[in-house]
């Protein structure tokens, strides 16, 4: 039979030693942040991302930040357009319909990285397969006096 104080010095020092990696795992991590400062002193980050940005914007993608909403998304990349913000936003879902839930533009996925619409997807939006000039078939109408 195990004696109870037995049984109690091996739990304190199981404590002990979780105490002590987990204060080593903190030393660690604080010195990780300080050489990360010491790394980036002098750097801008606030600059870098900017340019980031605007590569994968030249790159015709676009990526979803957290509250990003697809309204904002479109008047960003398309503060001034003549075509109509709906239109733009139905585009913007019909090129990437995996970011859209139920092909919903309220309803955009986070963490998405969204193509750009050209020219085909807000004319597929647009113009229709009829045409204005195709006129229905009335044949087989009934027509009242």
């Amino acid at each position: 039979m195990i004696k109870p104080n037995i049984i109690k010095n091996i739990f304190m020092s199981f404590v002990i030693l979780n105490t002590n990696i987990g204060m080593l795992a903190l030393a660690a991590e604080s010195d990780l942040d300080n050489a990360l400062k010491v790394f980036l002193d002098g750097y801008n980050i606030e600059a870098f991302l900017e340019a980031r940005e605007k590569d994968m914007l030249e790159d015709g993608l676009y990526k979803v930040k957290t509250g990003d909403t697809l309204n904002n998304i479109v008047k960003k990349i398309f503060p001034n357009s003549y075509i109509k913000y709906n239109i733009l936003e139905q585009a913007f879902v019909n090129a990437n319909p995996r970011s859209f839930r139920a092909g919903n533009p309220n309803f955009l996925y986070a963490d998405q990285t969204l193509m750009l619409p050209d020219e085909e997807h807000i004319a597929q939006i647009i113009f229709t397969e009829r045409t204005r000039n195709d006129k229905p078939d009335r044949e087989n109408w009934v027509r009242f006096p």
